[in-house]
C-alpha cells in the first residue's frame, strides 16, 4: 500500500498524484480530551486507516463509530510519567538547537554589519545594539514557550 502524507494543513498529498487532494476530514477534541475522530470521503478506506493506525507502534487505539459516515476515532492513552519526562527533556532539547540557531544568526549578523563599508562607527554600533536586542527578545521568547510547555506536560496526567 503506498504511503500517504501530511502536506500541510489543509490537504493530504500521495506520492503517485501530481496535486494534493483531501483524504478525510479530521476532527481533534481540544485538551484535556485525547480523542481524534477522522471520518474517511471514501468511506471503503475505513478498516485500512484503522489498520495503519493499530500498527503504527504508537499504542494507539482505533475503531470504527459505525452508521453510513464510517468515522475512525482514535484514542491516545494518557501519558506516563517516564513519557512526559521524556517530552520535557525533548522540548529542552529543541529549546537548546533554536538557542544554537538563533546565536549562530546573531553571530552571522553581526559579521555582516562589520563587512558595510561606508558607515558611521554610530550607525555600525546602532545596528549592533539592534541586533543584540533582537537576539535577546528571541532567546527570551524561547525560554517562555519552554516554560509553557514544560508546565502543560507536566499537568497533563
Amino acid at each position: 500500500m503506498p504511503e500517504i502524507c501530511l502536506s500541510g494543513t489543509e490537504s493530504l498529498s500521495h506520492p503517485l498524484s501530481p496535486s494534493p487532494f483531501f483524504l478525510s476530514s479530521v476532527f481533534v477534541s481540544p485538551p484535556p480530551t485525547t480523542i481524534i475522530q477522522i471520518t474517511p470521503h471514501d468511506p471503503s478506506l475505513t478498516k485500512e486507516i484503522i489498520a495503519g493506525i493499530k500498527t503504527s507502534g504508537k499504542e494507539l487505539t482505533a475503531g470504527e463509530d459505525g452508521g453510513t459516515n464510517k468515522v475512525v476515532t482514535v484514542t491516545f492513552p494518557k501519558p506516563t510519567k517516564d513519557v512526559r519526562d521524556q517530552l520535557i527533556e525533548l522540548a529542552k532539547e529543541k529549546a537548546e538547537a533554536t538557542r544554537t540557531k538563533i546565536k549562530r544568526v546573531h553571530s552571522d549578523s553581526r559579521a555582516q554589519l562589520k563587512k558595510i563599508s561606508g558607515m558611521g562607527k554610530d550607525d555600525i554600533h546602532k545596528l549592533d545594539k539592534e541586533i543584540a536586542k533582537a537576539t535577546e527578545d528571541a532567546n527570551k521568547q524561547v525560554k517562555d514557550l519552554l516554560t509553557a510547555k514544560e508546565k502543560e506536560l507536566a499537568a497533563s496526567i
